[in-house]
């Protein structure tokens, strides 16, 4: 399983509403380098929260029928509390998913150290 395309789906609660149609149905993938750094160049480095919702407004791949451009730091601080608290869940279900995918790929550290040796 390639650790690139790892997703996670899932359904929130309560849902935010956007011109008065209700968005629950979400997809999330992992979460890069640059979202991290995007994250904090937005919210700055100080508020936990605020960082970890900035991150997950990049990993939200779908929400509803929203544009991916609509799905901003903004709207998420405007869900509900028991929606973040299942993306951050959905969030670390990405990480498991992932350490399985690592953990069942082929290891190539043999190979590599079979290819430095000198003859």
């Amino acid at each position: 399983m390639s650790v690139k395309g790892i997703t996670v789906t899932g359904t929130l609660k309560q849902g935010v509403e956007v011109a008065g149609v209700l968005h629950r149905d979400f997809e999330m993938r992992l979460p890069t380098l640059g979202d991290n750094i995007d994250a904090v160049d937005q919210v700055g480095g100080h508020n936990g929260v605020a960082v970890n919702a900035a991150l997950m407004a990049r990993q939200l791949v779908r929400l509803g029928t929203l544009e991916p451009k609509q799905i901003t730091y903004d709207l998420l601080c405007s869900m509900h509390p028991s929606d973040y608290n299942q993306l951050d869940a959905a969030s670390g279900e990405l990480e498991k998913k992932r350490l399985a995918a690592i953990a069942a790929a082929p290891n190539s550290s043999a190979s590599a150290t079979d290819s430095s040796k000198q003859v």
